[in-house]
């Protein structure tokens, strides 16, 4: 109903995961005409269906759709970062959004995000970075803060220590 209002609508293909065969949340749409499907990107994009913001997007073989937050929540995350969040684990920051705003959750999920460590990968002038000693935990930055600038020396510190220990191993284990 909702894509039909832009034109005739030839197929429809549901991408699934090859593994498990679930719905990956994401389709392609073949219109019968040109017409109907600039028609469907300027009037079926954005639109809300089951809780979910569907995007409509004209696309080339292998380009993908940006998917975007709203302005708010995304000024929501910087104010949270530049009050005491740059550089805390991700979680902590969709934690503290959601303490904010009691009774609403940040389910990134509604904008076609498969998480939200992705979604604050498309926010403007921000940065993800690997925590340093800990590697599946991933940091928010502002691109090139002093606060992003010290830890990326401190990481190439660290990297360069890793190195050395690393070149020490070799040269022992070929003494």
């Amino acid at each position: 109903d909702w894509l039909a209002s832009a034109g005739e609508v030839k197929s429809v293909k549901l991408s699934r995961d090859k593994a498990t065969t679930h719905v990956l949340g994401y389709a392609h749409v073949l219109f019968e005409t040109i017409e109907a499907a600039e028609a469907a990107v300027k009037k079926c994009d954005k639109h809300e269906l089951h809780d979910r913001v569907m995007r409509v997007a004209a696309v080339k073989a292998g380009a993908k759709v940006q998917f975007e937050l709203p302005e708010e929540i995304k000024e929501d995350i910087r104010g949270l970062m530049r009050e005491a969040y740059e550089g805390k684990n991700l979680s902590c920051i969709k934690d503290a959004w959601q303490k904010r705003h009691p009774g609403t959750k940040l389910d990134t999920a509604r904008w076609g995000f498969k998480n939200f460590s992705t979604a604050m990968k498309t926010l403007e002038g921000v940065v993800i970075e690997t925590h340093l000693d800990k590697g599946l935990t991933n940091l928010a930055f502002f691109q090139g803060s002093p606060a992003h600038t010290e830890h990326l020396e401190k990481k190439k510190v660290k990297d360069q220590e890793k190195a050395a220990a690393e070149a020490k191993r070799k040269a022992e284990e070929a003494a």
